[in-house]
């Protein structure tokens, strides 16, 4: 009997030593942020390129990582890029990404599905630009 018990007793201390190792490896991969570069990061750099050299086309290097529900509008880069004016930003989702983008509202780009693609930006001058993904 006695031995019986202590198999038992070691296999609930491995269990426990299982459960933290687990924790620990939980918390860190929790950390390590998800591929694809944050889209709002990457089109804010694309535009002050764009107005910096209006009538130039400016493409990501990397595709960032676009999730459902986000949502983009121009009010995201008035103050970053544009210093408080109001731009005029049309967006544009290549059809390429089917139903994942959706541009319909005016100055603004919902994601309906998760997806990642290239970006581009062009200004015909330092307030009106287009914004293409996909």
């Amino acid at each position: 009997m006695k031995g019986q018990a202590f198999s038992t007793f070691q296999l609930m201390i491995a269990a426990i030593v299982a459960i933290a190792i687990l924790g620990v490896l939980m918390s860190i991969l929790n950390v390590i942020p998800q591929p694809g570069a944050n889209p709002i990061q990457v089109m804010e750099d694309l535009l002050r390129d764009g107005r910096q050299y209006q009538g130039s086309s400016f493409v990501s290097s990397s595709d960032p990582s676009f999730q459902s529900g986000m949502m983009i509008s121009e009010e995201s880069f008035k103050q970053s890029v544009f210093q408080g004016v109001d731009p005029t930003i049309t967006f544009v989702c290549s059809d390429n990404l089917g139903d994942s983008c959706n541009n319909s509202t005016a100055g603004q780009l919902t994601v309906v599905s998760d997806f990642s693609a290239k970006v581009t930006a062009t200004c015909s001058d330092s307030t009106t630009c287009t914004i293409t993904v996909g």
